[in-house]
């Protein structure tokens, strides 16, 4: 392995520690991912140069990792601590508000009032919760857009950036990027841009997407418009549309071709390359480099299944 010389890894080490205490104080959940990586390569180098029989850096440098090190630890298992602490301060706030907003104790015209404020709050999330649905592939807003949400809003900055903390942690997103993408936040936007355009096109990709990764990405999308307003969610309606719409195009198709409907009102192809199973138990399907197996719902709530054997 090719060592940096001892002056730039000591460089490097001191550069970290500092932007290390900026991202703690106005740094975002991306300049986290970055300075985790940077640490990574250090902890990578430092490991390694201990296992040399020459070592290429003094004691001095290996003493100055391992305080930094010790930092490190001590600050991770303080905001540890208080991330717990935050959480469950949030929940408790939760669960008092729910009650306050829940009480038969108060006076109508107090109810009345407490009902148009919580209704008005809930507006001003769901437009945050809409674009972070826009913004999927990098749920980030900069400082103008922040700038601009608070002026459309209303709400504070503080409020804003606390918000789209929470979702990211809270739709599953910011596990989303950790499982399929390890951790960078770029090479997320690349997978769910390209999920997209898969969904948008006939199911193609340029690039190879994971197993499960689609289904992960739906289930962020349930989780953020859950509760929306009709219209918030027209863009998700209108997607599923289209996807109705080419499951119906693909269904006639298939009838065109021959495709025998499970209660056998078509009648079956007597020659053809593909092979025609029933969906019953207990049957069995002929051996295929490729199988494919295709399921189409019709109106009339029978199932059409196609097994096509090419190779």
């Amino acid at each position: 392995m090719a060592f940096p010389s001892e002056e730039e890894l000591c460089d490097r080490i001191k550069h970290f520690e500092r932007s290390l205490l900026n991202v703690m104080t106005q740094g975002t959940e991306a300049d986290l991912t970055t300075l985790s990586r940077e640490l990574q390569d250090l902890t990578e180098i430092i490991s390694k140069a201990t296992l040399e029989d020459n070592p290429p850096y003094t004691a001095d440098l290996f003493a100055c990792s391992k305080e930094l090190a010790n930092r490190v630890i001590l600050v991770a298992s303080y905001m540890q601590r208080i991330a717990h602490l935050a959480d469950a301060a949030e929940k408790n706030l939760e669960t008092k508000l729910t009650t306050v907003f829940n009480s038969s104790t108060r006076p109508s015209s107090q109810r009345s009032n407490l009902k148009g404020a919580t209704s008005h709050s809930n507006d001003e999330f769901a437009a945050l919760r809409r674009w972070f649905l826009e913004h999927i592939d990098n749920p980030y807003p900069d400082r103008s857009q922040k700038s601009q949400l608070q002026h459309e809003l209303g709400l504070s900055l503080q409020s804003i950036t606390q918000f789209f903390t929470n979702a990211r942690r809270r739709s599953g997103w910011m596990d989303f990027v950790k499982k399929y993408r390890d951790g960078s936040v770029e090479d997320t936007a690349v997978l769910i841009r390209a999920i997209e355009n898969q969904e948008g096109t006939d199911g193609t990709s340029a690039i190879d997407i994971p197993s499960g990764a689609c289904d992960a990405l739906t289930k962020i999308r349930e989780y953020l418009s859950a509760g929306l307003e009709p219209e918030i969610r027209d863009g998700l309606e209108e997607a599923l549309n289209m996807e109705l719409k080419r499951i119906a195009e693909d269904k006639a198709k298939l009838l065109e071709q021959g495709a025998v409907l499970s209660d056998g009102l078509l009648p079956k192809r007597k020659k053809a390359k593909t092979t025609t199973t029933l969906d019953k138990p207990g049957t069995t399907m002929a051996p295929a480099t490729d199988i494919i197996t295709r399921s189409v719902d019709l109106q009339s709530n029978k199932r059409l299944v196609i097994h096509s054997n090419s190779g």
